[in-house]
């Protein structure tokens, strides 16, 4: 007797189906016993025969028996555990699926749904069938599984023995079945986790799963952020129905617990006093109300605080365990793959209508464009920089109050933490001291430390980020990535998951990160301006705002150094121009003096376009174009289209002087500066016109010239002239048409006003 089936077969991640007519399922099952699987009937999910899964047998007399006795068409299953020696690992989504080929390769079994792993039983005592993650099953000790050719179950082909010969003539397809001497073992962190006693993540079965400490932290700031705006009648409740959502979600009550303590402690006033009683009391009564199927959950939750269980599951999503080992190297002493790794999104996925949402708040800064607020900063530079110094300067700045950093105004003050993973406490005070002694200050109280060398990364990072919360930190400085790094820095999965595991929760605790970095070293024929971080390109890609901190001129003589801070990238605002720093050091203290860079520096500068490097290099006298192209670093064809712009643009002349087919060229008046300081303040005070005019009745050295040649010789200076007067006033030469008005009544002597 035959049936029809729908026949499901892989190609790659194509699934084929055909129907075709093929023998009863349980036909197939002489062939498993003959590769010493104890088999049983199944009739849907459950055993079919008497004495259930241990009756599981290899005799071909007794699976013929249940054939005759009408069991044919059923599923067929195997027992777990000792008895059949084999441990089998439940993956019940693609996720899952996709998790686990990652961490030890494909499976033996594809399902509709994901997939299944066979292991060997490892003989030292049971292995509990359990569930150890959502989507993912052990079945070991007293469990068993239903296994292919059973309904939508398939070996994978490409692991396994060939078609063994068997009792009857099934046309069941069994190839793949694996040979059991070559089953994998079962990896050391998942045998641990599956002794008795035990649950996912080493917590107690009754209580779920245990959250790790960074997550915790994650998990508390997002509950007290919403906590802070209840009223205060609505609390209890709200922390009952938070109590289900946690606790029906599998977390440990343990685990449970320290977060909404800590996130009331978060929230402050009378929570923070009420915590360590009332939290453990609502835990008790809600699991309770769970066991009697009455407990409240999201739907009471999303009345009270609109979208905060959408926020804990994206956050607690993070976390979902993987117990299995991964192969994959690890850089430096940091860290070690731990049990609660991630390999699912951060971030719950959902539609976005631009048009029907509120427009979000301008984005905020540290430092004007250097520093953008809630993203990731880069600071990076070859070993002695004084990158290190600097970033420690910065951190000053902030917890100090200091109105300026380098000239750019600090635009948030507040507490910054240091997490250190080089040096240790003593080396760090040092220089804050000396530093400290070189601002005039006294070291801000708000400037913490902590010495992380040898520290596991996630360890120093969840200690950081409860520490960020409680004291409400603005900057977090990591230095520096190298020894911090969990992974390999040069492939960009790893650069990748670090980023969203251990730089990402920074922002949801309401700390800015910036991060220490070394650059890569030169190859022949590189410049340094060129490099960047050492690794792949992904750690630039991720951070917001990457500053390059170039040595320059050092002076053992006057303990000296000169350094080069290069803004090479932003995505929230504009690059801002690069600047060098003058460090002096002394045993009592470290000087920081900045200075604008020379017209020749400008002019290699890369950061800055060629009309920009080209003007530079006039500043300093007439050129020809061989010599701009030596000054300024920039290709022939690059310097002649820019020159020829800006003749265009009336800023540059040739001076009549010729060399073989070259012309010289000039500047048509020397560039002036951005006005600074209090003049900057009364200037904004005048209209584009009237600053015109201010700066004609009381015309610099080179604009009197200007207009002598102009009376003299209008029709080949004027244009020149209100091209140059607009780069004075408008800091650009596209405003000419505005300026020519006011130049030529000023000319022709008519009153102005």
């Amino acid at each position: 007797m035959t049936r029809p089936l729908v026949n499901i077969t892989t190609t790659r991640e194509v699934y084929i189906m055909t129907e075709t007519k093929q023998d009863p399922t349980f036909w197939a099952a002489p062939e498993l016993a003959t590769a010493d699987y104890p088999v049983f009937p199944l009739g849907g999910k459950a055993p079919a025969v008497e004495g259930g899964f241990y009756a599981a047998t290899t005799d071909h007399s007794e699976i013929a028996a249940w054939i005759e006795a009408g069991f044919g068409d059923c599923d067929i299953g195997m027992a777990t555990g000792q008895v059949s020696g084999v441990v089998v690992i439940e993956a019940d989504s693609p996720t899952r699926r996709d998790e686990m080929e990652h961490q030890v390769g494909p499976p033996h079994v594809i399902t509709r749904r994901g997939a299944h792993w066979y292991f060997k039983h490892p003989r030292d005592g049971k292995v509990v069938s359990r569930s150890v993650a959502t989507n993912l099953d052990c079945k070991g000790d007293g469990g068993y599984v239903a296994v292919p050719p059973s309904t939508n179950k398939t070996w994978n082909a490409a692991s396994g023995l060939a078609d063994l010969p068997c009792i009857g003539k099934s046309t069941k397809s069994t190839s793949g079945i694996p040979d059991k001497n070559e089953l994998p073992e079962l990896p050391a962190k998942l045998r641990e986790e599956l002794r008795p006693g035990r649950s996912a993540n080493g917590s107690h079965p009754e209580g779920g799963y245990d959250v790790g400490d960074l997550l915790q932290m994650e998990v508390s700031a997002i509950i007290a952020r919403h906590v802070k705006v209840l009223p205060s009648g609505k609390r209890h409740a709200h922390l009952k129905h938070l109590c289900g959502v946690l606790l029906r979600r599998g977390v440990a009550h343990e685990s449970a617990e320290r977060m909404l303590i800590k996130a009331w402690q978060l929230a402050e006033g009378d929570l923070a006093a009420r915590a360590p009683k009332e939290v453990p009391n609502t835990l008790r009564t809600t699991a309770a109300a769970i066991a009697e199927g009455n407990a409240t959950g999201v739907p009471n939750l999303e009345e009270l605080s609109p979208g905060l269980a959408a926020e804990l599951e994206a956050a607690l999503s993070k976390e979902d365990p993987v117990l299995v080992e991964d192969q994959t190297s690890s850089s430096g002493p940091a860290d070690l793959l731990y049990i609660e790794k991630s390999t699912k999104s951060a971030t719950k996925l959902e539609l976005v209508r631009f048009a029907r949402r509120p427009s979000p708040p301008p984005q905020q800064f540290i430092i004007p464009d250097l520093v953008p607020r809630h993203h990731p900063t880069t600071l990076y530079g070859w070993s002695g920089t004084a990158k290190s110094t600097i970033a420690l300067y910065l951190a000053m700045c902030i917890a100090g109050g200091r109105e300026e950093f380098f000239g750019y105004e600090v635009m948030v003050h507040g507490p910054v933490i240091y997490l250190d993973f080089e040096l240790d406490a003593d080396g760090q005070q040092n220089r804050a001291e000396r530093l400290a002694a070189g601002m005039g200050i006294a070291v801000p109280d708000d400037l913490m430390y902590i010495a992380a060398r040898g520290v596991r990364t996630n360890e120093a990072i969840g200690f950081a980020l409860a520490a960020c919360a409680e004291h409400e930190v603005v900057l977090g400085i990591l230095d520096s990535l190298g020894p911090a790094m969990v992974g390999d820095m040069s492939a960009a999965k790893d650069v990748i998951g670090f980023h969203n595991n251990y730089i990402a929760p920074f922002k949801a605790v309401g700390a800015t990160p910036l991060l220490v970095d070394h650059q890569a070293r030169q190859q022949a024929g590189e410049g340094y301006q060129s490099k960047g971080a050492f690794g792949s390109a992904y750690k630039e890609h991720l951070s917001r705002s990457l500053i390059q901190v170039e040595a320059g001129d050092r002076s053992t003589e006057e303990n000296t150094l000169n350094i080069r801070l290069r803004h090479k990238k932003t995505n929230f605002g504009v690059l801002c121009e690069p600047f060098d720093v003058t460090l002096q050091f002394s045993e009592k203290a470290i000087t920081a003096t900045v200075r604008d860079l020379t017209p020749a520096d400008r002019a290699q500068e890369t950061t800055l376009n060629s009309k920009d490097r080209v003007i530079a290099a006039l500043e300093d006298g007439p050129a020809y174009p061989d010599e701009l192209v030596e000054s300024t670093g920039l290709a022939r064809s690059t310097v002649k289209n820019t020159v020829n712009a800006l003749k265009r643009a009336g800023v540059v002349e040739i001076t009549g002087e010729v060399r073989g087919q070259m012309e010289q060229v000039q500047l048509v008046a020397p560039v002036a500066l951005p006005i600074k300081g209090g003049a900057a303040s009364a200037a904004e005070d005048l209209t584009p016109g009237q600053r015109i005019i201010a700066l004609l009745r009381d015309p610099p050295g080179w604009l009197s010239d200007q207009l002598k040649l102009c009376r003299e010789e209008s029709e080949r200076y004027f244009e020149p002239t209100c091209a140059a007067i607009s780069r004075a006033v408008f800091e650009d030469s596209h405003h000419a048409e505005e300026v020519a008005p006011v130049l030529q009544a000023h000319l022709e002597q008519e009153p102005l006003y």
